[in-house]
Formats: C-alpha cells, sequence, structure tokens
C-alpha cells in the first residue's frame, strides 16, 4: 500500500482523476478520470497494468461510488450523461440511466437501494449552469 508520503499522482501516474473511493471493505479503489478511464485499482499493486479498466463512457467521469452493501457493484457519473452501473468482477456494465444533461455527482443511500444523482442544467435567460439533483432507484436483479 502507498505511504503517507506518496501523492495520488505517484501512485497512479499519468491520469488526470476527477474522482476516487474506496470499496466498502477497503480491498479496492477506484478512480475516474477526465479521459474517460475507469479503473479499479489494488491498493497494494498500484501500476496500471495491475488495475483494470472499465469501458463505455464517451465523456469525462466525474464521480466514482460504491455500492456501499456489495463490494462488487460500483457506480459511475460522467459528463456524457449517463450513470452507469458495473459487477467489477465481469467487468461489465449491468445497467445504465440517461440524465439527460452533463452528470457531475452520484452517490448511494447507506442500504445501497437508492443512488442520488446530480445533472448540470443551464439556464437560458440567466446563460448560466445551475445544476439540479435527479432521484434514481436502482436494485440488482
Amino acid at each position: 500500500m502507498a505511504t503517507a508520503s506518496q501523492s495520488i499522482t505517484d501512485m497512479f501516474p499519468g491520469r488526470s482523476i476527477r474522482s476516487i473511493a474506496w470499496s466498502p471493505t477497503g480491498h479496492w479503489i477506484a478512480t475516474g478520470s477526465g479521459d474517460r478511464t475507469l479503473r479499479v485499482w489494488n491498493p497494494d499493486r498500484a501500476l496500471v497494468k495491475n488495475s483494470t479498466e472499465l469501458r463505455g463512457h464517451t465523456g469525462p467521469i466525474e464521480r466514482v461510488a460504491w455500492n456501499p452493501t456489495k463490494e462488487a457493484e460500483l457506480t459511475s457519473c460522467s459528463a456524457d450523461g449517463t450513470v452507469r452501473f458495473w459487477d467489477i468482477r465481469s467487468k461489465n456494465c449491468k445497467a445504465e440511466v440517461k440524465l439527460g444533461g452533463e452528470g457531475f455527482t452520484v452517490t448511494w443511500s447507506p442500504d445501497g437501494k437508492t443512488v442520488l444523482a446530480g445533472r448540470k442544467v443551464v439556464m437560458p435567460s440567466f446563460n448560466t449552469e445551475i445544476l439540479r439533483t435527479l432521484t434514481i432507484s436502482f436494485r440488482a436483479g
């Protein structure tokens, strides 16, 4: 595992990391980057060759969040306007929700049954961005 003197950029070289999160049990770290890269890392082996890339987003990944009750379930929110639900064991996207706008945040409820996601909304009359939060419910089959 990285020492206290190591920075995130030392652990994950060459990545424009926008979001980082520990899995519920601390066995994994997920990162989302501006270059559309979503990765799952073993903190004891923090080299890119030892990480797992999850592919599917077409825009920068703004936020990653683990389901607090299922260690293998990861959620990512992207500027491509989607929230994706991943099974890191199979490396597959299990579901996708379109936000109707550029996504910027996502989080799970403590019981792992509900996801909150946020999107950016432009108000034309003011020409400014307003952040709006949407509630998305997702239950794994």
